[in-house]
């Protein structure tokens, strides 16, 4: 993934990061996961810092999860979409954890606004049943976003 975040082919390249309160809701759903002042909320240590234009922060509303980057879960836009479009972002790729949580709703998200890809190769899912990612990728097929499986 370094190699396409440093290629120079992007206009801007944005992280997102979860960033939970302790009391977070989706640990009645989820094991306890990137809570605000701990490792747990860290990016991967190989990933090239240098090159991430944005670090977008979600899931800070102890009431409501933020699968996608674009609405959280209540559909309350996060206004990461009118960033990207007042910088003249007309196509975004999406990679990271998980392929058939985070990464599809915000691809899904950002498929009415953006030309979108998912570039499967970096992107890792859950994948509880094993239908999850196959059903993920085939709902991001009929959202219009493309799939890049190499």
């Amino acid at each position: 993934m370094n190699e396409r975040i440093c290629s120079g082919d992007y206009g801007m390249v944005v992280a997102t990061q979860d960033m939970h309160p302790e009391n977070h809701a989706s640990f009645k759903i989820w094991p306890v996961h990137c809570v605000q002042a701990t490792r747990g909320t860290e990016l991967h240590p190989g990933l090239v810092r240098d090159w991430i234009n944005i670090l977008w922060r979600k899931g800070m509303d102890p009431a409501v999860d933020s699968y996608g980057a674009f609405f959280d879960n209540a559909g309350r836009p996060t206004h990461l979409a009118d960033l990207l479009l007042a910088a003249g972002i007309t196509a975004v790729d999406v990679v990271g954890l998980a392929t058939d949580y985070c990464v599809g709703t915000t691809a899904i998200q950002a498929a009415p606004l953006f030309k979108t890809r998912v570039l499967l190769p970096a992107c890792r899912g859950v994948g509880i049943k094993p239908s999850d990612i196959p059903t993920m990728v085939a709902n991001l097929r009929t959202a219009g976003v493309e799939i890049v499986e190499n």
